[in-house]
């Protein structure tokens, strides 16, 4: 895909079953409707997705060609392999009873080469962080992708989240795994 908005066209519709029209689309991600129209008829004539004309209306859905297919798949292995990684994330780090689990970070974006997952986990107990080294260490080799995992207590976490913290702001806009949601541990807190 060579270019952005072709890249977020492909993944939003390899994940859905139904029609889209062309303003929908643009709505949904955040683009004109003159470049969803033109990057949507590139996509039909190349066969990735297909169309149908329902009055004045041009439908949208992902093909069932071959080429389609293959780039579904090659899409959607970045989603399935980060879930994979998420749910190690979790198991692995259960015994530590987590408040919240978060994954920050480019990793949100999607992969790409050199780059890493982090994981935020809010706690209440005292953690051994060797054993989450060793944690950090196995998952990483196991996936062949650098894995961050960052401990920090529930108090240390709301204070730094109503200070303002950057960093606590940046990973409460993350993607919560695991637990209470984040907003509720800075606000409803005990």
């Amino acid at each position: 895909m060579n270019s952005k908005v072709k890249g977020r066209i492909v993944k939003f519709l390899s994940q859905q079953t139904g029609e889209f029209q062309v303003s929908d689309l643009a709505r949904l991600l955040k683009v004109s409707k003159s470049r969803a129209s033109e990057t949507l008829r590139e996509l039909s004539d190349m066969g990735v997705l297909s169309s149908r004309n329902v009055g004045r209306s041009v439908l949208y859905r992902f093909s069932s060609s071959d080429m389609a297919r293959t780039i579904r798949d090659s899409v959607n292995s970045d989603s399935t392999l980060l879930e994979n990684i998420e749910n190690n994330v979790i198991k692995e780090t259960s015994w530590l009873k987590p408040v919240s689990t978060v994954r920050f970070g480019s990793s949100l974006r999607g992969l790409k080469p050199h780059s890493d997952v982090d994981f935020l986990i809010i706690h209440k107990k005292p953690a051994k962080k060797e054993k989450i080294y060793e944690i950090v260490a196995k998952l990483s080799s196991r996936f062949g992708i650098h894995i961050s995992i960052i401990l920090m207590k529930e108090n240390d976490f709301v204070r730094k989240a109503r200070s303002g913290d950057e960093f606590v702001l940046n990973a409460m806009a993350g993607k919560l795994i695991h637990g209470t949601d984040m907003e509720d541990v800075v606000w409803h807190e005990k």
